[in-house]
C-alpha cells in the first residue's frame, strides 16, 4: 500500500500542476485523472512487481549519458502517461518555485571533464507544448536523495514556467537568450514568463544530471542540444580500475574493486579478467558482479569478484584484458585498455591480546591471553617459538614485549606485538611551594599514587582540609604568614613515603586613604594597613617634608609647605609583588578680598570684565542670566549675549579649603532698536494713503516728511497720511531706544495718474463659427478709473464665410489708452447628414417580372445640416425621389447624396433587392405553393408568411420554431398569414417582430398526406 500511495500522491500532484497551468478543459481533466488514479491502483495490485524491474530513461538511475551534442527524442512521443519503475523521484510540490513533481519525463546525465558554461536549448515538435526542466549536481548524492527534502541541496537551474503557444515552443539555459538576468528559477507560471534560463557553471569532475519533463501530455517529441556550452560534458577518457577495497586479508576468496567511472554492465564478465597468484600460477576466477548490476541498473563501478581457493599472504597481479573476451566499455562507450593490477593480500589482523600485568614491582606473575577469530584448528607460539595447541594461554611473564603469532587451517597467519610493564612504584610528591597572594584558599596539587592511600596534614590547626585523601584537597582559612602540608603515602608491603611544602599567605592590601584639602596647616597623620609578613616605607614628593617613622604604617608628617604634595606608601609582599598607594595633600593659604569692578551701561551684547587679579587664591566669575563668559577664570574675561536689561557678574576668589568671598558688578544693556522697515514705493491717484511701516519689537517709532502731508498718528506703524502734493513725496519712519543708534527707512508716494488701462485677459481667444455669431466687447482694469469696457468701430454680427480682425479699445479718464486685436472666423465644415433606407427585399408576385417604386417609397428616412440643406439626389435617376422607377429581378445599389448650403456633401448607400417567389416543390400534386422568405416591414409587399392553396385543406395546422427549437407560432388551420410576431414571448418586446434569421415550420393538410417541413428566412 505504500507504493500504492506514491502512485495516487504523483496522479494528485500532475492534477494540481495541470490545474496550474491551464484554464480550459479542467472538467475533462478531473475525470481523466479520477480514471488515472483509479487506473494506477488496478494496476499496482496486478502488476507489483513491475516497480522492482530495471530502470529506464525515465529513471534516474537510467539517465541517457551525454556523449554528443544533439539529441532527438522520437516522435511520437514514446513515454507519454508514464514516468518509469521508480516513481516520485523528485521531491517536488505542485505550484512551488523550482521544482515541480514528475510528468512525462526523461533523465540525462553526464559528468564534467572541463569546467565552464552549461548551455542548451529544448525544442519541441509540436507548437503547443510546455517543457520544463531540471538540473542537480549529484557529486556528492545517489538518485534516491533526490526524493528527499534533502533535494533543494543539489538543485542548481530550473525552468518550469507554464503553456507556450507560439511558432516553436523552446527553453533551455543560455545567458545570450535570457539577456543575464533570468536567474537560475523560474515558474511556475503561465506562457507570459521567461523561457530561458542563464548560463549553468559546472565544475569539472562533478556529476550532474537533466530531467526534461513534456507537461503538455502530447505525444509528439523534441531535440535537446547541447552544442553552445562552454563546459566540456563529454566523456572521451577510457575506464580503468581505480581502486580496490583493501585490506584483502589471507583465506578470503574475493576481490572488490572501483572503475574510474560507472561502466556497461552488459560489457563486464570473468573472462575480461586474468589473476596470477604470487608463485606464478592462475587463479581460476568464478564471477564478476555488481550489486547495482543486478538490481537492472544498466551502469555501475564497483564490482565483486569471486575466485575458485583461497587466497594466500603476498602480491596477485589482476589483468584486465579488454580483448579477451570483449571491449569493457562506459556510458559513452569508451573502452578499457589492458593494464596490470597489483593487489596485496595480506594477513588477518583479527587476533586480539589480553595481558595482565605483574602483582609487583619486577614480579614474574605477568600474563598474555591470545584469540584468533578464524575457526578451525588454531596454534600459537611467542617470540617466534614452536607453534603449540595451548588455546593461547601464555603465564609466568616478566615485564618486556612479547609477539604472539597464530596459524589457522589454511595456512595463514596473524601476529600482534604485546608489551608487560611493570606496575609504578609508589612515591610521594607534594608538589611545589606555594604562595598566597589576599586570599585565604587554594588546591594542593600533590602526584597522585599509583598505588596505596595518601593522606594530608597541615602545622596550622585553623587551616580547613576539605578531602584529606586527596592529591588535589581544596584548602581554606589559611592564616598570614608560613603553613607546612605533609603529603603521606601508604603502599602497604611496600612501604610508607612522606614529602611536605610550604604556603605562605600574604595579604597584599595597601590602601592609604582618600585624598586631603586643607587649610593652612604645617602637620598631618599618616597611616595604612599593616603589610604582615611583608615589609614597607614612605616617601613623600617634596624632600622638605619630614617623615618622624618612615617604616612605620602609622606615622606623622611636618614641616608641611603650601602647595601639592604626594605621600606614597611601598610594601614589599614577597613572591606576590611590590604594591603601593599614594594621596595628594592641598595645603592652601587664606584667599585674597574679592573686587569686581565698576557698574556699566552699555548698548552692544558683549565687553570685557575689569576685576583685580587675586594675590592669594584663585578667581572665578558666575552670572545672573544667560550670559557665556568666554573665559570664567579671567579677571579681565569677554562676556556676550547680554540680556537686555541688567546683568548681574559675581567674581569670587577660593583657596582650597579655605573659605572663598566675593563681588559683584552690574551691567545694563540697551537693545539696539529694532530694522526700520516701510512698504514699497507706491503711485497712487488721490492725496491720501494708508501707511504700512513694520511695528518695532525695541524701540519707538516716528512718521516725518518734508513735504506738505500730514500724519494722522505719527508714532503708530500703520497710519494714514493726508494732503499729500501732487508728484513725489517722500515719507520716512524712524524707530529709537535708548542710547543706541536710531533706525530709519523711507518710502516714496507718488500722486498721479501715468498707467494705461489692463486688457482682463492679456491674448484675446479667437472666435469660431460655422454659420454665423455675434461677438461681446471685452473688459480692463485701470488703476484710477477701474473696470472698462472695450470699444470698437467694427460690426459685432458676422454671418458671411470668412476670417474678420476686430480692434478693440480701452481708454481711462486720464487719456491713456490700450487697444487689442481679436479674430473672427466663420467656416462651415460640418458634413450634412443623411440615413438612407433600410436594405430592401422585394418578393414580386408570381404573375409579375418588376417591380414600380410607388411614390414615397424608398426615400432617405431623415435629412439635415447645421445651415441649412440646399439639394438632395441619387445616383440611379440624379433625381430627388425614385417614384416611378422600375426595378427588375436582381440587386441594385443607390446611392443617396446631400449638399449644403455652404458646398459640404453629404452621402449614404443602400441595396434594393427584387427576388421572385420559388415554384412550388414541397408537394407538387397538393397544388401548395410555400415562399422561402418574407420581409414584414411595412412596405405593403410580402409582409407575410402566406401560402397559397390552402383552401383545399380547411383542417391544416402550422407550427413555427426558432434555430433553438422554441415553438413561436401555431395555427388550426392556418388562414391569417404570420406577420413576424411571436405568440409565446421569446422577445423583450411583444409588440417587436423577430429577428432576422432562418425559421422551421412543418405544414400539416390532412392524414392521409405527410407533413410538410421546410425553412422560411425573416428579413425585416
Amino acid at each position: 500500500m505504500q507504493h500504492w500511495a506514491r502512485i495516487f500522491n504523483f496522479a494528485t500532484k500532475l492534477h494540481c500542476k495541470i490545474a496550474n497551468k491551464m484554464d480550459k478543459k479542467l472538467n475533462f481533466l478531473h475525470k481523466f485523472l479520477t480514471i488515472l488514479s483509479l487506473f494506477s491502483f488496478l494496476f499496482y495490485f496486478s502488476s507489483a512487481k513491475l516497480v522492482a524491474q530495471s530502470p529506464t530513461v525515465q529513471d534516474c538511475l537510467g539517465a541517457i549519458p551525454i556523449c554528443q551534442d544533439v539529441y532527438v527524442e522520437p516522435s511520437p512521443y514514446q513515454f507519454y502517461g508514464t514516468n518509469g519503475n521508480y516513481l516520485n523521484e523528485i521531491f517536488g510540490v505542485s505550484g512551488e518555485n523550482c521544482v515541480t513533481t514528475e510528468a512525462n519525463g526523461m533523465w540525462y546525465s553526464f559528468k564534467v571533464s572541463q569546467s565552464g558554461a552549461l548551455r542548451f536549448s529544448i525544442t519541441g515538435d509540436n507548437s503547443t507544448d510546455d517543457y520544463d526542466w531540471i538540473v542537480f549536481d549529484i557529486t556528492n548524492a545517489s538518485c534516491s536523495a533526490l526524493g528527499t527534502s534533502q533535494m533543494y541541496n543539489y538543485m542548481v537551474s530550473s525552468n518550469n514556467y507554464g503553456e507556450y503557444y507560439g511558432e516553436q515552443p523552446v527553453t533551455g539555459a543560455n545567458s545570450n537568450m535570457s539577456g543575464g538576468s533570468a536567474g537560475n528559477c523560474n515558474g511556475p507560471g503561465t506562457e507570459n514568463g521567461p523561457i530561458w534560463n542563464d548560463d549553468i557553471s559546472v565544475t569539472s569532475g562533478h556529476t550532474y544530471v537533466l530531467y526534461n519533463s513534456n507537461w503538455s501530455n502530447s505525444q509528439y517529441g523534441y531535440t535537446i542540444d547541447f552544442s553552445a556550452s562552454t563546459a566540456s560534458i563529454y566523456d572521451q577518457v577510457s575506464p580503468q580500475i581505480s581502486n580496490f577495497e583493501l585490506p584483502v586479508y589471507c583465506g578470503s576468496n574475493q576481490i572488490v574493486f572501483t572503475f574510474s567511472e560507472p561502466v556497461r554492465c552488459s560489457t563486464v564478465s570473468l573472462f575480461d579478467f586474468q589473476l596470477k597468484a604470487p608463485d606464478g600460477t592462475m587463479v581460476p576466477i568464478n564471477s564478476v558482479l555488481s550489486t547495482a548490476c543486478s538490481n537492472g541498473i544498466p551502469y555501475s563501478s564497483r564490482y565483486t569478484m569471486r575466485v575458485g581457493q583461497v587466497l594466500q599472504e603476498g602480491t596477485y597481479v589482476l589483468t584486465l584484458n579488454a580483448q579477451t573476451a570483449g571491449s569493457v566499455l562506459d556510458k559513452c562507450e569508451n573502452a578499457a585498455v589492458t593494464k596490470n593490477y597489483n593487489v596485496s593480500v595480506i594477513a588477518n589482523d583479527n587476533m586480539v591480546c589480553q595481558v595482565t600485568q605483574p602483582t609487583c614491582l619486577n614480579f614474574a606473575d605477568g600474563k598474555i591471553q591470545a584469540q584468533y577469530g578464524n575457526s578451525g584448528a588454531v596454534s600459537y607460539s611467542i617470540n617466534g617459538g614452536t607453534y603449540i595447541e595451548n588455546g593461547g594461554l601464555f603465564e609466568n611473564l616478566a615485564a618486556g614485549t612479547y609477539t604472539i603469532s597464530a596459524i589457522d587451517g589454511n595456512s595463514c597467519i596473524s601476529s600482534k606485538t604485546v608489551t608487560i610493564q611493570n606496575p609504578p612504584q609508589a612515591t610521594a610528591n607534594a608538589g611545589a611551594d606555594k604562595t598566597l597572594c589576599n586570599v585565604t584558599s587554594s588546591a594542593l596539587s600533590a602526584q597522585a599514587t599509583p598505588s596505596g592511600t595518601g593522606t594530608w596534614t597541615c602545622s596550622r590547626p585553623e587551616v580547613v582540609l576539605s578531602s584529606k585523601n586527596s592529591p588535589t584537597s581544596p584548602i581554606s582559612n589559611v592564616p598570614l604568614g608560613t603553613s607546612l602540608f605533609t603529603w603521606t603515602v601508604d603502599d602497604g608491603v611496600c612501604g610508607v613515603f612522606s614529602d611536605q611544602i610550604v604556603i605562605t599567605r600574604y595579604s597584599t592590601t595597601t590602601e592609604v586613604g582618600p585624598n586631603k584639602d586643607l587649610c593652612n596647616v604645617s602637620e598631618t597623620a599618616l597611616s595604612v594597613n599593616d603589610p604582615f609578613p611583608g615589609s614597607g616605607a614612605w616617601t613623600t614628593s617634596n624632600t622638605s617634608i619630614l617623615v618622624e617613622n618612615s617604616t612605620a604604617y602609622t606615622t606623622t608628617a611636618v614641616a608641611i609647605p603650601f602647595g601639592n604634595h604626594t605621600f606614597t606608601w611601598t610594601a614589599n609582599f614577597g613572591a606576590c609583588g611590590i604594591f603601593n598607594d599614594s594621596f595628594t595633600l592641598v595645603n592652601s593659604p587664606l584667599a585674597s578680598e574679592a573686587q569686581a569692578g565698576n557698574d556699566k551701561t552699555i548698548c552692544a551684547d558683549a565687553l570685557n570684565l575689569d576685576a583685580v587679579s587675586p594675590e592669594f587664591g584663585t578667581g572665578k566669575w558666575s552670572k545672573s542670566n544667560s550670559a557665556s563668559i568666554v573665559n570664567v577664570l579671567s579677571n579681565v574675561s569677554r562676556v556676550s549675549n547680554l540680556s537686555a536689561g541688567e546683568n548681574i557678574f559675581t567674581w569670587t576668589v577660593s583657596s582650597g579649603a579655605c573659605p572663598s568671598n566675593s563681588d559683584a558688578v552690574s551691567v545694563w544693556r540697551d537693545l539696539e532698536p529694532s530694522t526700520a522697515l516701510v512698504c514699497d514705493d507706491k503711485i497712487i491717484c488721490q492725496n491720501s494713503i494708508s501707511l504700512c511701516a513694520q511695528t518695532p519689537v525695541v524701540g519707538q517709532g516716528l512718521w516725518t516728511t518734508s513735504g506738505a502731508g500730514q500724519f494722522v498718528l505719527a508714532n503708530s506703524a500703520q497710519t494714514d497720511v493726508v494732503n499729500l502734493a501732487e508728484g513725489e513725496n517722500v515719507l520716512v519712519w524712524t524707530i529709537s531706544n535708548g542710547i543706541c543708534p536710531p533706525s530709519t527707512d523711507s518710502m516714496t508716494v507718488t500722486v498721479g495718474d501715468f498707467e494705461a488701462p489692463v486688457p482682463d485677459i492679456s491674448t484675446l481667444p479667437d472666435i469660431l463659427a460655422q454659420c454665423d455669431t455675434t461677438i461681446y466687447p471685452p473688459t480692463a482694469f485701470d488703476n484710477c478709473a477701474g473696470n472698462l469696457t472695450a470699444k470698437t468701430e467694427s460690426a459685432l454680427y458676422f454671418d458671411v464665410q470668412g476670417n474678420y480682425v476686430v480692434t478693440w479699445i480701452y481708454e481711462d479718464l486720464k487719456g491713456n489708452i490700450t487697444t487689442q486685436n481679436q479674430t473672427v472666423i466663420i467656416e462651415d465644415n460640418t458634413i450634412p447628414e443623411i440615413i438612407c433606407p433600410n436594405d430592401t427585399v422585394i418578393f414580386l408576385d408570381i404573375k409579375d417580372e418588376y417591380h414600380t417604386v410607388s411614390e414615397f417609397e424608398m426615400l432617405p428616412h431623415d435629412i439635415g445640416d447645421n445651415c441649412g440643406v440646399y439639394s438632395f439626389s441619387n445616383n440611379y435617376n440624379y433625381s430627388d425621389t425614385l417614384n416611378a422607377e422600375i426595378f427588375v429581378v436582381g440587386v441594385t445599389p443607390v446611392e443617396w447624396s446631400v449638399l449644403d448650403v455652404n458646398g459640404n456633401e453629404g452621402k449614404c448607400l443602400c441595396e434594393i433587392k427584387v427576388t421572385d417567389l420559388p415554384a412550388p416543390d414541397y408537394c407538387p400534386e397538393c397544388g401548395i405553393f410555400i415562399p422561402d422568405a418574407f420581409s414584414p416591414n411595412g412596405s405593403g409587399k410580402n409582409d407575410t408568411f402566406k401560402i397559397i392553396g390552402l383552401r383545399n385543406y380547411p383542417d391544416n395546422s402550422i407550427q413555427i420554431f426558432n434555430r433553438w427549437g422554441n415553438k413561436i407560432f401555431e395555427a388550426a388551420p392556418y388562414d391569417t398569414p404570420w406577420d413576424g410576431h411571436s405568440m409565446f414571448g421569446y422577445i423583450l418586446n411583444d409588440n417587436e417582430i423577430l429577428p432576422d434569421g432562418t425559421y422551421f415550420y412543418i405544414l400539416k393538410l390532412k392524414d392521409s398526406i405527410r407533413p410538410i417541413t421546410g425553412y422560411v428566412y425573416l428579413k425585416k
